[in-house]
């Protein structure tokens, strides 16, 4: 079991410094082509990160940027999956909706930060709420989903227990809706990571995203492309983290 464990690891390792290489290839090269013209080496924005690692601002906008996020997934999860469970449960309204979710949803953040800023300001509040909105538009099919595909047994033995809708709904839906919940979650949250750091860039708040924004405003290339690579780096990890929860809390699926 230990020398499988290795074996594990030895070859997850292999993957990542060969997925490292061939990013600093391709970053490369696109050096090349353009002509060095407002472009840096790998290496000189390796070294700006790291430079940047070493100072105070730098970890509390990450900081900023992270707390953003989850405060706005774990607002927008539960409003998603109290409204999912009310369209669910009255057809009229699920069949008047939809239609409004679907074009909801498609509308890209950058569509929504003005609406945002005429009414709340560039404040904390339009970052969350901007979060809280892309996270209801795109979780909440999956959380109708989860619902409807819940064998009826369930249902039909918690009715013979006369529970109540609250009882209903934490006791039995959620838990056999979980693992469907979670996937959603997973597939969310760079959504929900991007729109705080595009919030930043456009109304400048708090985060990685208002670093962006002055490194573009003040014409430091250096800066605005190690920020992006960081920007890069951080979603790669809320991804990554938000796999490992999936699969180390939900190791099971509904079956429809």
């Amino acid at each position: 079991m230990k020398s499988g464990g290795l074996f594990h690891r030895f070859r997850d390792s292999k993957y990542l410094f060969g997925t490292a290489a061939i990013a600093i290839v391709s970053w490369e090269l696109v050096w090349l082509l353009s002509d060095g013209i407002g472009f840096f080496h790998s290496w000189a924005i390796t070294g700006f990160i790291l430079e940047k690692a070493l100072s105070p601002e730098f970890w509390g906008s990450i900081f900023f940027t992270i707390s953003l996020t989850l405060l706005g997934l774990v607002g927008g999860a539960a409003i998603a999956i109290g409204i999912g469970y009310a369209l669910v449960n009255s057809p009229f309204l699920e069949n008047s909706a939809r239609g409004s979710l679907f074009f909801m949803r498609a509308i890209p953040s950058v569509a929504i930060i003005p609406l945002l800023l005429a009414t709340i300001g560039s404040r904390l509040a339009l970052v969350v709420s901007l979060v809280i909105w892309m996270v209801v538009t795109k979780l909440i099919f999956f959380v109708m989903r989860a619902i409807q595909d819940q064998k009826s047994s369930f249902t039909e033995q918690a009715r013979l227990l006369q529970l109540e809708p609250w009882q209903l709904l934490f006791y039995v839906r959620v838990p056999s809706a979980l693992g469907m919940i979670m996937t959603g979650v997973r597939l969310t949250v760079n959504r929900a990571y991007g729109a705080v750091v595009l919030a930043g860039l456009i109304a400048g708040t708090p985060g990685i995203g208002r670093d962006l924004y002055l490194a573009r405003v003040n014409a430091d290339y250096e800066a605005f492309l190690g920020f992006a690579v960081i920007a890069a780096l951080v979603g790669v990890l809320f991804f990554w983290v938000f796999k490992e929860i999936e699969s180390r809390t939900v190791r099971w699926r509904t079956v429809s």
